[in-house]
């Protein structure tokens, strides 16, 4: 049996390495025959993503996490679109986004595939209007955008409405998104979960309460969290979903006024300043399921393995 298993190992490894060495020589192949660069990457990305794949499946039998950021994408796929669209990502963001300028093979491999990606990571590319519009023409059916870092302002907002399945908007680090906008949010037929963290450029907690449709939301480290941001965020009473994550404005008395938030379910505090005394407020929230404190350096293992003790059986704690 030992003999057998060490043959099979062997056997895996050799058709591994040579189903690389035949990538290689057919990127060798296209590059003589004039096949373009952009198409060119998107082999060499191919390559390089099926290897960090395969070897990662090998070893510990997952996925690995940095393939793709959001793994529900994964639902129902065909691994090797999914790794094509890995490589339109990567592309897109190299050319921030001007698909018209990308030669007809590759804009044709987009047509291919781009009513069947439900998320696009473009973190950090740039925006004009016409290139928001092709981005919708190309993936008419998102369901996931993140635009994280992007110079996105109203007028952009206003483009991306036409997305009518988006479920999911990131807009995090953006300091455009400022409190006028905060409306705009409500138009989206389908959006429930928004990121927020990093936009500087909302100032009032009070101007948070005019995202009635969000289920889910994350802001962190906005600057509206400064004062009494935390008794805005609880008239959000449809909340299930809200990450606080490295708020340096999140303490002990912030949670007590989270209380009203009667349908939350998962809370992230990781990084913020509270401390035991927080615990006594967290036991009173009757529907969480999953509370997230990483990095909480004021909790005391005394205060935490207490409330271990006396926290529900259906509470889910995460530390690390």
């Amino acid at each position: 049996t030992r003999s057998s298993s060490w043959y099979g190992r062997f056997v895996t490894w050799i058709i591994e390495a040579i189903t690389l060495e035949v990538c290689k020589i057919i990127i060798i192949i296209l590059k003589f025959l004039g096949y373009t660069e952009d198409t060119l990457r998107f082999f060499r990305y191919v390559e390089n993503v099926e290897e960090t794949i395969t070897h990662e499946i090998h070893h510990f039998g997952t996925w690995p996490e940095s393939y793709p950021e959001d793994p529900s994408r994964l639902v129902g796929s065909d691994p090797k679109i999914i790794i094509i669209a890995f490589a339109i990502e990567d592309l897109l963001r190299s050319v921030n986004c001007s698909i018209s300028s990308l030669t007809e093979e590759t804009q044709g491999i987009i047509k291919q595939i781009g009513n069947r990606y439900d998320s696009l990571n473009l973190h950090g590319s740039q925006f004009t209007i016409e290139r928001i519009k092709e981005l919708i023409d190309s993936f008419p059916d998102l369901e996931k955008l993140y635009l994280t870092h992007c110079n996105i302002d109203h007028s952009h907002l206003q483009a991306l409405l036409d997305l009518k399945l988006l479920r999911h908007l990131s807009l995090e680090g953006i300091v455009t998104i400022t409190d006028h906008l905060l409306p705009i949010f409500n138009q989206f037929p389908s959006l429930t979960s928004l990121n927020l963290s990093g936009c500087h450029g909302i100032l009032k907690s009070a101007s948070l309460i005019q995202l009635e449709k969000i289920t889910k939301l994350k802001i962190g480290t906005s600057a509206c969290m400064f004062g009494g941001g935390a008794r805005d965020i609880a008239k959000l009473t449809q909340l299930v979903s809200l990450d606080l994550k490295d708020s340096d404005h999140i303490s002990d008395g912030a949670i007590q006024d989270l209380l009203p938030l009667s349908n939350l379910r998962t809370l992230n505090l990781s990084g913020t300043k509270i401390t035991d005394g927080a615990f006594h407020s967290l036991l009173q929230f009757t529907s969480l399921k999953k509370l997230i404190i990483k990095d909480c350096t004021r909790i005391t293992y005394k205060g935490f393995t207490h409330f271990m003790r006396e926290k529900p059986t259906w509470l889910n704690v995460i530390v690390s």
